[in-house]
């Protein structure tokens, strides 16, 4: 009887000797894309996220305040992206702090109203009404347009406002050319005006009186006026996007910025004089348009105050460089808007 040869691995086998154990079959790569079909079909909803309803699954992405629990899973991405979904998530990020600041504005003025609920309001940060956090990651999604905060707005006053005594305020004048608005209350002017979006443009385009104007001799009052009365309407311990503060700016983002600002938002301490100065580089981008929305909106925001003395003085250089290569005849209205512009670096440069 012949025994049984043994094969050691890593040792050659002699001349003419056949191999005993045939090799294994050559692995093929399948289809990449039968792979991820296959991966994405195994995603499978647990049980709970398919026995739990959308109102309660609402409900729990409300009170947990986290805008990251839709990305716990795709299903509950999908169930929590619908429209009336996002617009009652800020509605319930935003309700508290309007519940308390409904038609009160923060200023000096002894006329502007005050909030009579309580005693030490100004300092009471637990019931100031809402959640800074989860507002202010609402603020940075794309989804967050100017469209839906308004639309926000009049959906809280009409569930929660409707018999609360409202005075309206023009923080910034009336506006040159009076605006039109046909919506569900067909108005004109702003003595009927009934919805949001009316009080907003009207605002809106009355800030941007000055810019409207061929001297901008009248506008130079804001020099001083870094601090402006505001509406109440954000947690003031809120963070502005740094998109809206860094620019590009599109119309819609430059009237999301002013919303903010007229709502009492302000600059926090993450965001530094460099992010300001990203900022007034791109709204002065554009020679033949710098945006003096946008440089105004920062310098009430007290963004130049905060620049170190060497960049505002490099800054009110460079604007300072221009002046001499534009025509004042032939270019008057870009002529002031620099001059403008200077005249607003030239106070924190001496």
């Amino acid at each position: 009887m012949e025994l049984t040869p043994i094969r050691v691995r890593g040792k050659r086998r002699t001349p003419g000797e056949e191999l005993l154990v045939a090799p294994p079959p050559k692995r093929f790569h399948k289809d990449l894309s039968r792979k991820k079909q296959v991966r994405v079909r195994r995603l499978k909803a647990s049980n709970i996220e398919k026995s739990i309803p959308l109102e309660v699954l609402e409900r729990i992405f409300w009170l947990s305040e986290n805008v990251n629990f839709p990305r716990a899973s795709p299903r509950l991405g999908r169930l929590l992206s619908g429209s009336s979904t996002l617009r009652e998530t800020f509605l319930s990020a935003f309700g508290p702090t309007w519940e308390v600041w409904f038609g009160c504005v923060h200023g000096q003025n002894a006329d502007f109203p005050v909030v009579h609920s309580y005693a030490g309001w100004e300092e009471d940060v637990e019931r100031f009404g809402g959640n800074p956090r989860f507002q202010s990651d609402l603020l940075a999604y794309s989804w967050t347009t100017i469209d839906m905060i308004l639309d926000c707005w009049d959906i809280w006053v009409r569930r929660h406002a409707r018999k609360l005594q409202f005075d309206r305020l023009s923080l910034w004048g009336d506006p040159i050319v009076p605006i039109s608005y046909t919506g569900s209350d067909a108005t004109v002017g702003i003595s009927n005006i009934r919805e949001a979006r009316c009080y907003f443009y009207h605002d809106y385009h009355a800030f941007r009186n000055v810019e409207q104007q061929s001297s901008y001799t009248e506008g130079l009052e804001y020099r001083a006026e870094r601090n402006p009365s505001t509406w109440i309407e954000v947690h003031k311990s809120i963070e502005i996007p740094d998109d809206l503060i860094t620019g590009p700016w599109d119309e819609y983002s430059l009237q999301k910025f002013f919303w903010l600002v007229q709502a009492g938002a302000h600059l926090s301490s993450g965001q530094t004089w460099e992010v300001t100065r990203q900022g007034f580089h791109n709204a002065i981008s554009d020679r033949h348009a710098p945006n003096l929305t946008a440089i105004r909106l920062l310098h009430i925001l007290g963004a130049f105050h905060s620049w170190p003395r060497h960049v505002r003085k490099e800054e009110f250089h460079k604007v300072d460089s221009v002046m001499p290569t534009l025509n004042r005849d032939k270019d008057s209205a870009l002529h002031a808007k620099y001059t403008w512009v200077e005249s607003l670096l030239i106070m924190n440069v001496g």
